[in-house]
């Protein structure tokens, strides 16, 4: 059983490391604006998810998100939906498109005692507005 414990927790710890990795890190600062993070788990594994990205045409795209539950399953899930609202978003179709494609995806793929948040926003420093999308999150502010 000891043998079997340590397995788990090396996996677990894996599975934590992988998980940081493709959380936002380097945010930019762009005129007027700029964006900050911390996270810290309550597991090794957690269904939160943040990034930011500047676009080719100037403007700044974010990404906010939960998934309900804690641990590696939580992480699988948000695993699955940043790779498909990324995929969507490389497309350069709508955040809105994006969303609803994501939506579509998860109801056929996560067992429906999962939920998932998420705030997308598209800021435009020229015209200083920002446009978002939420999708069950809580308020912005």
């Amino acid at each position: 059983m000891k043998g079997y414990n340590e397995r788990l927790n090396k996996e677990l710890k894996m599975v934590e490391i992988l998980q940081k990795k493709f959380l936002g890190k380097d945010f930019t600062v762009i005129d007027r604006l700029e964006v900050d993070c911390h996270y810290q788990a309550s597991a090794f594994a957690v269904g939160d998810y943040y990034e930011a990205y500047p676009l080719d045409n100037g403007q700044q795209m974010f990404l906010l998100a939960d998934v309900s539950g804690h641990g590696a399953v939580a992480a699988v899930v948000m695993a699955i939906a940043r790779a498909v609202t990324l995929l969507k978003i490389e497309e350069q179709i709508s955040g809105l498109e994006a969303i609803k494609c994501l939506h579509d995806t998860m109801r056929k793929l996560v067992p429906a005692s999962f939920y998932l948040t998420m705030f997308y926003g598209l800021f435009d420093p020229e015209k200083q507005e920002l446009e978002y999308i939420s999708a069950g999150h809580c308020p912005v502010w």
